[in-house]
């Protein structure tokens, strides 16, 4: 797994994005990467080598078109990665309760459009620990 910091990511449909995977590279806008607190940053490493794992066991053409095209399938695969973040962060001690709430909120934006945010709370809630 490579981190490489880019001053722009692809302008495929990421607009907003900080960071795009693909294979085993995990790109990140240099901007955002710059100001991360160190615990920040491993947390997006996190969330993103759930990415590298994904697209692993799916293939890389594959998973990007699925990821694209169906919203299900993003929907699926950012759940697995946001609970994964989630996680990490509740490990490093922030309650529970913040963590879910925080993850929810950003899988319910207008970056995703794959989740509302009840549904997003309710799976993040049921799936950490």
């Amino acid at each position: 797994m490579n981190v490489i910091l880019r001053s722009k990511l692809f302008p495929l449909f990421w607009t907003g994005a900080t960071a795009v995977t693909i294979r085993d590279m995990i790109y990140v806008r240099r901007d955002y990467w710059s100001w991360l607190p160190v615990d920040s940053q491993r947390a997006l490493i996190t969330h993103e080598l759930v990415h590298v794992r994904q697209e692993g066991q799916e293939g890389a053409v594959r998973f990007f078109f699925k990821y694209i095209f169906q919203r299900s399938f993003r929907f699926k695969m950012e759940l697995e990665a946001y609970t994964a973040e989630a996680q990490f962060w509740i490990n490093q001690g922030v309650p529970k309760q913040y963590a879910v709430l925080i993850m929810a909120r950003t899988l319910s934006s207008s970056l995703y459009r794959v989740s509302s945010y009840g549904g997003a709370l309710l799976h993040l809630w049921e799936n950490t620990k």
